[in-house]
């Protein structure tokens, strides 16, 4: 029985940092989303949720509803902040995300190559101007990552932030143009974090995947729950190595009871590691 159909979200808060990214994926506005403007191209969504962390998780909550309770999915926020020691439009993925209301931090699982370094990421209730020392300074990130994290792993939620304000570009001085030229510099990195996301999304879903002939086998014989559990580990093996389980028929087909159908897939596994590519 598959799998759902994995889908990959965007979050942004504001509509000028969405301009660049809706022709850039072809995604359309969908008119049935009331609550928040929500666009969608396939199984690629992107939602704007407005300015705060409540106001990004309330987006992400609402987008996982909407989407069908998909527990496979990855989530992309995707937004600007202000730096005080970096270039100004430089590009920076979270590796670490501190609320500042509750001091509370948070890190991203950077489990693939991302197009760009890392940085520490505060989200705070109101604009920083006096920078500190390090650190990228939003309103977004920790309402965002900590509801994506309750609907799927942590591997699969990530945020990218390009520098909008530094101490020689204050706030006062970014442009609706401004913001949109800086994201579409960046839209080939972002992409690339989306594709990667997407690799991460195929190996759960192979992972978890119930096999077809899964029902068929299990009801040859009497097996126990901790044995049907046994037979799918073994199935989705047998699927990554030989690319299909049709080929598990004719192997079982002397088997006499249940704890000799799992035996035998176990020995025909152990002897066939080479065909694995």
């Amino acid at each position: 029985m598959p799998l759902q159909q994995p889908h990959q979200h965007l979050i942004v808060a504001m509509p000028i940092e969405a301009k660049a990214l809706l022709p850039f994926f072809g995604l359309k506005k969908l008119t049935h989303a009331p609550t928040f403007e929500v666009y969608r191209r396939d199984n690629l969504w992107l939602t704007i949720s407005g300015i705060g962390k409540v106001a990004s998780a309330a987006a992400v909550a609402y987008t996982y509803m909407l989407a069908g309770h998909n527990s496979f999915s990855s989530w992309l926020n995707v937004g600007i902040a202000g730096h005080g020691h970096v270039e100004l439009g430089d590009l920076f993925a979270a590796h670490k995300i501190t609320d500042g209301d509750t001091g509370h931090s948070h890190y991203p699982s950077l489990t693939y190559t991302l197009p760009c370094q890392t940085e520490e990421v505060f989200t705070v209730p109101k604009p920083v101007t006096d920078y500190p020392a390090h650190g990228l300074f939003e309103m977004e990130a920790s309402g965002f990552y900590y509801t994506a994290t309750r609907f799927t792993s942590n591997e699969l939620v990530q945020c990218l932030k390009v520098v909008s304000d530094t101490h020689h570009h204050p706030i006062e001085s970014i442009t609706p143009a401004w913001i949109e030229q800086n994201i579409k510099h960046h839209l080939e990195s972002i992409e690339q974090v989306l594709q990667s996301q997407k690799a991460l999304l195929d190996e759960l879903e192979v992972a978890h995947h119930i096999p077809n002939n899964f029902e068929a086998i299990a009801q040859k014989w009497r097996f126990s729950q901790q044995q049907k559990m046994q037979l799918q580990q073994l199935l989705r093996r047998w699927h990554l190595i030989w690319g299909d389980t049709a080929s598990v028929e004719s192997a079982i087909s002397n088997c006499r009871s249940s704890r000799e159908c799992l035996q035998t897939l176990r020995n025909t596994l152990h002897q066939q590691p080479t065909t694995l590519d």
